[in-house]
């Protein structure tokens, strides 16, 4: 994922349209469903680890590439930290 689609909660939108789409009860349509979607650590952690493995190989060819992975991870940190104090 990247970093807008972090800051647009995809996935968590379309879990929810598809969870509206297939319980068209009369307690969700009073929005008192429990919203059950969790954030994926996991996933996070070893996409971030990736990038960060990338930019270190990739730096001594392209001295320029560090610069972008700090901007990189500078917003993810931006973005998770928003996520897990506001949404999640």
């Amino acid at each position: 994922m990247t970093n807008i689609i972090q800051i647009l909660d995809l996935p968590h939108y379309f879990y929810m349209m598809l969870k509206k789409f297939l319980m068209r009860s009369k307690a969700y349509l009073e929005d008192e469903v429990e919203d059950d979607y969790y954030f994926d650590l996991g996933y996070h952690f070893a996409f971030s680890i990736t990038i960060f493995t990338l930019i270190f190989i990739f730096s001594a060819a392209v001295p320029l590439i560090p610069c972008f992975g700090f901007l990189f991870f500078g917003f993810k940190y931006m973005i998770d930290k928003y996520n897990f104090v506001f949404v999640y």
